[in-house]
């Protein structure tokens, strides 16, 4: 099992990170899938196959299709917005899939060495 990264570790990567996107445009679109391997990178999680990206899900408030933009299983759903767009549509829209996953995606993620 890989070794968990320390607080001041995240915290250096973190600031890379920020560093290194601060003047991308925030184009959900064209960059998402770049900005989340990145972003995963910051806490240690490097499999390249961590994530599912644009993971079909039920929205249980209107039972309607749509994706998770991407879903580490057991850890994490992310839905990305364009740059300006309003962040609470985007969590209200994540929890909202979430309760459509099915049960095997929710078993913990173990990154593989």
């Amino acid at each position: 099992m890989a070794k968990a990264l320390s607080l001041n570790e995240i915290r250096r990567r973190a600031a890379q990170f920020v560093v290194e996107w601060r003047d991308e445009p925030g184009d959900e679109r064209q960059q998402a899938q770049s900005f989340i391997r990145d972003l995963l990178r910051v806490f240690g999680i490097t499999s390249t196959k961590a994530a599912l990206y644009e993971k079909r899900a039920k929205r249980s408030s209107t039972g309607h299709r749509g994706y998770i933009d991407a879903l580490v299983p057991g850890l994490c759903a992310i839905e990305m917005k364009s740059a300006g767009k309003d962040l609470e549509v985007a969590e209200r829209q994540a929890l909202d899939y979430i309760e459509g996953v099915s049960d095997g995606l929710c078993k913990p993620y173990r990154e593989e060495r």
